[in-house]
């Protein structure tokens, strides 16, 4: 989630980071999948809309609040692009998402590996059917999902150069 944000920004920051992992992280562009996010909720487009016009309105205030972070997390958040940013690096890439996911939709996940393939990025993905955003599946218990997750990210690492 925020960890492949960091990730994809670290891999363009430094260019000593030659593998960069995301599981259950935003795609290009956290504006729009917020307002999928949000529609997936029930909670209208222009309702979400209008949050993000209230963060962009205050983008460094600590003391007003969306869905209980401050704005200044929410205006650097919604800023972010790691498809951009993964693009930018020397990173190859492993993008791991699960298709029951609510904080994410997989659409994101689709549209960053979309993305990163049209962009000649060297990408490994990992699509859990029925996983949620902490990579659980039906039956599982946190923290099973996310460790099974961590153990393709590991073997991926070891397989790759």
């Amino acid at each position: 989630s925020e960890g492949g944000v960091l990730a994809a920004r670290l891999a363009r920051l430094d260019r000593r980071v030659r593998h960069a992992a995301l599981l259950a992280s935003p795609g290009p562009d956290p504006v729009e999948e917020l307002i999928l996010w949000g529609e997936g909720r029930k909670r209208p487009r222009d309702e979400t809309a209008a949050m993000i016009e209230r963060i962009r309105a205050k983008p460094d205030s600590i003391t007003d609040y969306v869905l209980g972070h401050p704005h200044r997390r929410w205006a650097s958040f919604l800023a972010a692009n790691p498809l951009r940013d993964l693009l930018a690096s020397s990173a190859v890439v492993f993008a791991g998402h699960g298709d029951a996911d609510t904080n994410w939709p997989v659409a994101a996940h689709d549209a960053l590996v979309k993305g990163l393939h049209a962009g000649g990025a060297s990408v490994t993905t990992l699509r859990l059917g029925g996983a949620d955003h902490s990579m659980n599946r039906g039956g599982q218990r946190p923290p099973e999902g996310m460790l099974d997750a961590f153990k393709s990210v590991l073997n991926w690492i070891s397989d790759v150069p």
